[in-house]
């Protein structure tokens, strides 16, 4: 049995690759530079792939954090029945397009590679007669008429054996080499930044360099007696990996669909279809709240809102109006806004046109089935937009309203660090961002008070997105004319 995955492991493995470093060695003439173009030629052949997997692997890593209060949210609602919450989990991680199995795809072609030139290097194959080693070779491989020279010539002062380790007992080039690259590599490959880091971002770097400098050390101590030529290998597909790493990290959207997204997005900015903000000349701020209805954290909120006054917008997921229609019908009675946040709360940008069309033509005949008004605002899922995405809304008579603070209350901080973030942050025209569903809200709710107390004490009023539209189309003068009347 063994014998035979041996000798399969030499026909899927060793003979290719064995095959295409001779032919390379057979053009340039040394084992060095041809190792060097083997690899560089085998990592962009494999680059689809690798792409894909990082790129699956990001988005995967991100979606499973802004999914944490759903999930929260899950636990809470289940309790021990572990087989319905991991039915619901799946579900989940469907709905959203998460591929937990693409970000392995990225080691496949690497854990190829690197087995199949283990074989080569350390079965001293390179150093048999040519004899020997052109009956290995297919019939298009240049056959060898010397011996292989295993030296590398063309790294100045450093001619090394590539079929034996480095000479040395300390210092080991290629090995060290090799230990500050996969430093680098495992440092970019852990998102520490941005969207990703929450509360614990100091925490979270932590962590990240204690997994670099721990994985530096085990791979460092794994290949310090390999083969050089199979360490030389590993620094330039490393180094490659760095690469494509860093294109995943910028790509974000970053190309030419991000180029048409925010070229339509600045269009729709100037004809009043796209909002951030508010107009920053008036003292205003406009409160909303994501996810909701929820039965029991939309009334709480509701309430809060009567005692002090104030008019907020509710951005309602579909299938939660149909279940809650009581709750949506206070919210328009009360003089709250009721905007549209999709049917399932679902990431717009990867689905069809025919289905993202469906999320928010759902919710908005839902809403006005239920109140009598269909919504003329749209908040996306996860404030996730696309060219297309943004063009079907626009398309559907609707205003994309964005914000420009979030106290990250999905997080569920304690209530003072909630009204800290938003009331440090105040300006002219603020959307603020909390969320009445999905998750523990109590602390959202706790925090409430505190928001509109010390933004009424510092002039800011606080108006509905149906205002705050309106105050962004009309003259300033006009707005002052009426404040008069």
């Amino acid at each position: 049995m063994f014998t035979f995955l041996g000798h399969l492991f030499d026909i899927v493995c060793t003979f290719p690759t064995l095959n295409g470093l001779i032919l390379l060695y057979s053009l340039v003439g040394d084992l060095g530079l041809a190792l060097l173009l083997f690899t560089v030629i085998t990592q962009l052949i494999t680059s689809p792939l690798t792409l894909y997997g990082l790129h699956e692997q990001k988005h995967m890593t991100t979606t499973l954090k802004e999914l944490q209060p759903e999930f929260e949210a899950l636990k809470e609602r289940y309790g021990n029945d572990r087989q319905k919450l991991r039915a619901e989990s799946l579900a989940l991680y469907k709905k959203h397009h998460i591929n937990a199995v693409a970000g392995l795809l990225t080691l496949i072609p690497q854990i190829y590679f690197f087995t199949a030139l283990w074989a080569v290097f350390s079965n001293q194959v390179l150093s048999a007669r040519p004899m020997a080693v052109n009956q290995l070779l297919y019939p298009f491989v240049p056959k060898l008429t010397t011996t292989i020279d295993p030296h590398l010539s063309w790294l100045s002062g450093y001619a090394i054996d590539l079929t034996q380790p480095e000479p040395g007992t300390i210092v080991h080039f290629f090995a060290i080499l090799a230990g500050i690259l996969i430093f680098i590599c495992i440092k970019i490959s852990i998102p520490t930044n941005g969207a990703m880091m929450t509360t614990n971002d100091a925490s979270g770097k932590k962590t990240t360099r204690s997994i670099a400098s721990i994985m530096t050390i085990l791979i460092v101590a794994s290949i310090w007696m390999l083969p050089a030529g199979l360490v030389l290998y590993f620094v330039v597909a490393t180094l490659i990996a760095i690469l494509q790493q860093l294109y995943v990290n910028s790509w974000n959207g970053r190309s030419l669909q991000a180029t048409k997204k925010d070229s339509l997005a600045r269009a729709l900015q100037a004809k009043h279809r796209l909002f951030y903000h508010g107009n920053e000349k008036l003292r205003e701020v406009a409160l909303t709240f994501d996810d909701g209805p929820h039965p029991t954290h939309t009334p709480q909120i509701l309430a809060i809102l009567q005692r002090y006054g104030v008019k907020a917008t509710f951005f309602t997921i579909g299938n939660l109006a149909h279940e809650h229609p009581d709750i949506i019908r206070q919210e328009v009675a009360d003089g709250h806004t009721v905007g549209n946040h999709t049917w399932d709360h679902v990431r717009l940008p990867p689905l069809s046109t025919c289905d993202a069309t469906k999320q928010i033509l759902d919710t908005s005949d839902e809403l006005e089935k239920i109140t009598g008004i269909r919504p003329t605002c749209f908040r996306p899922s996860f404030g996730e937009i696309s060219e297309d995405t943004l063009a079907i809304i626009n398309n559907l008579g609707l205003i994309t309203v964005m914000w420009n603070n979030m106290p990250l209350d999905w997080l569920n901080p304690a209530s003072h660090v909630i009204s800290a973030r938003v009331t440090k942050r105040a300006r002219n025209g603020m959307i603020i961002l909390l969320h009445d569903g999905y998750g523990e809200r109590t602390n959202t709710i706790a925090a409430l008070p505190s928001i509109i107390e010390t933004l009424q004490a510092r002039g800011f009023r606080f108006v509905t997105l149906s205002e705050l539209v309106e105050h962004a189309t009309t003259p300033i003068a006009a707005l002052a004319a009426q404040a008069r009347q």
